[in-house]
Order: C-alpha cells, then sequence, then structure tokens
C-alpha cells in the first residue's frame, strides 16, 4: 500500500504520533511519502520528514494527486488535513 501524508497542519500538528505511524507503515512494508503544496527544495520540511519517508513530492501550489502520479506514485490512501 502506498500511503501520502501532508505536511502543514498534518504531519505538525503531532509529530511524535505521525512518526510512529510512519515507521510501523513501513516496517510492515508499505510504502509512505509526503505530498505537500510547499515548494520544491523547502529545507525545514526535508529535515523534519524527508528522512523518515520512502519520497517528499512537492506540488508547488498544484493538486496533489495528479502531482504524485506524474512522479510515479499511485496512491492508496491519503492523510491530509484539506483533502479538497
Amino acid at each position: 500500500m502506498i500511503i501520502a501524508i501532508d505536511f502543514d497542519d498534518t504531519f505538525t500538528l503531532d509529530v511524535d504520533l505521525w512518526k510512529a505511524f510512519i515507521n510501523h507503515a513501513r516496517d510492515k512494508g508499505h510504502e509512505v511519502i509526503c505530498v505537500t503544496m510547499n515548494f520544491e527544495g523547502d529545507e525545514y520540511i526535508l529535515k523534519h520528514i524527508g528522512h523518515l519517508v520512502d519520497d517528499v513530492v512537492f506540488t508547488e501550489g498544484e493538486d496533489k494527486k495528479p502531482v504524485a502520479q506524474r512522479h510515479g506514485w499511485d496512491v492508496d490512501v491519503w492523510i491530509d488535513d484539506t483533502p479538497e
């Protein structure tokens, strides 16, 4: 399963919870990515979640699903505070 988690106002709301979730999911063989509307190379995001996930996809303001797909990710589960 491929799981995508948002960074702002999702991962950042409870970092310890989401770190444990990400580690558990990856231990169970799932892939976890971060998909954020922020801009490519955001060092703050890379520092705080980049080492935990399989990839960080920066959409630079575009809709998340098509950008993730362009990066080769067909996400099964989205974890996001504003999915619309």
